[in-house]
């Protein structure tokens, strides 16, 4: 497990490092901290592994979200033009890989 004890309102992993740290210094190296460690952990996975992310959100909605790692541009492009997303989630690569297994 890792837990990231740093007040989302100091800093936030979540971001660029530009927006998440305004060019402070102090606040970019924990940033590199954190993405080292969490760099080394997802390199630990062998082969596959499962990576869950809790945190707040700042929009006020009682709601849990989930990230399935598909950029924001490729989301709002498809918004934008009215389109289904053509692309494939985590989420879908896990389950696709799972299917596989079971079918042998």
């Amino acid at each position: 497990m890792f837990h990231n004890h740093n007040c989302r309102k100091y800093i936030d992993v979540n971001r660029d490092i530009e927006e998440a740290c305004m060019g402070d210094a102090n606040c970019e190296d924990v940033y590199h901290d954190y993405h080292n460690q969490f760099a080394a952990i997802m390199a630990s996975f062998s082969p596959r592994g499962f990576f869950v992310d809790f945190h707040g959100q700042a929009h006020g909605k009682n709601s849990t979200e989930f990230g399935y790692r598909i950029d924001k541009d490729v989301i709002d492009a498809a918004r934008a033009n009215g389109d289904n997303l053509d692309t494939t989630s985590t989420v879908d690569a896990l389950l696709d890989e799972g299917a596989s297994k079971k079918a042998c």
